[in-house]
């Protein structure tokens, strides 16, 4: 399911025909997780569960997909199950969240990037695009008018977009920070004498893309560049966390 997910994201559909395509994945994703649960919680036993039920269940927690959300809800449930029955279970609750967490770490893994030949500026715009909540942007320069455009469209759409930048690089030619702020996106500076070099995204407070990339299209079409895109937890509250940091204590443009 994980490398179908891939494939939908690095395919250029029209609209209907890749919403459509969309809809059906959702729907049969959402059913295999439906399964899933329900077979990890028939195993309840104070004994365990079964050496050959475990294997059934490890390989089809390697084929579905469970986002943060969806992983909170089935961990309550299994809980939930303990505590209606006792302490006897407890054997069991070990054995079926070991289960669980080889579902969530399929989709913890990070995807790696390298330009010119795979830049990963698609990948990051898609993400972009399908961000719900908020955006926290900190980069050297944004000069990429494809990546500026999400930003402002999810601005306008009440998405929480925020951008940190150099105070040197938003004069360079072709920069779209001024466009950016025009538009209502929030932008502080870095107005001391050393640069803000940094090149990281936050996306909804789970996903962080990290790099050397800068949101140029020099970055995308010709300069050696690699980018990450990952939802690894520790990392994504680390760059959270330093990303506050700065936002606190850097000046408006």
């Amino acid at each position: 399911m994980a490398v179908i997910q891939c494939l939908l994201e690095d395919v250029h559909l029209s609209g209907a025909r890749f919403q459509g395509i969309l809809i059906i994945f959702r729907k049969k994703t959402a059913l295999a997780y439906d399964n899933f649960t329900h077979e990890l919680l028939l195993t309840k036993s104070p004994l365990g569960i079964s050496k050959d039920k475990r294997k059934r269940l490890l390989h089809k927690a390697d084929e579905i997909i469970i986002d943060k959300d969806t992983y909170n809800r089935t961990r309550a449930q299994l809980f939930d199950a303990v505590r209606e029955e006792g302490t006897n279970l407890l054997v069991w609750l070990e054995e079926a969240m070991k289960i669980l967490d080889r579902a969530r770490e399929i989709t913890q893994t990070s995807k790696t990037f390298f330009s010119p030949e795979n830049s990963g500026q698609e990948a990051l715009k898609q993400h972009l695009l399908k961000a719900n909540s908020a955006v926290w942007v900190c980069v050297f320069t944004i000069s990429d008018n494809e990546l500026s455009d999400v930003l402002i469209e999810q601005h306008r759409q009440g998405r929480d977009i925020k951008v940190l930048t150099d105070n040197d690089k938003i004069y360079d030619r072709g920069s779209d920070i001024f466009g950016l702020k025009e538009a209502g996106v929030p932008v502080k500076i870095d107005e001391t004498d050393c640069h803000m070099h940094h090149k990281f995204a936050i996306i909804d407070r789970e996903l962080l893309v990290n790099g050397s990339y800068n949101w140029t299209r020099s970055a995308d079409e010709f300069n050696h560049e690699n980018l990450i895109i990952t939802r690894d937890e520790a990392l994504v509250r680390d760059f959270s966390k330093e990303f506050a940091r700065l936002w606190s204590s850097l000046p408006w443009l």
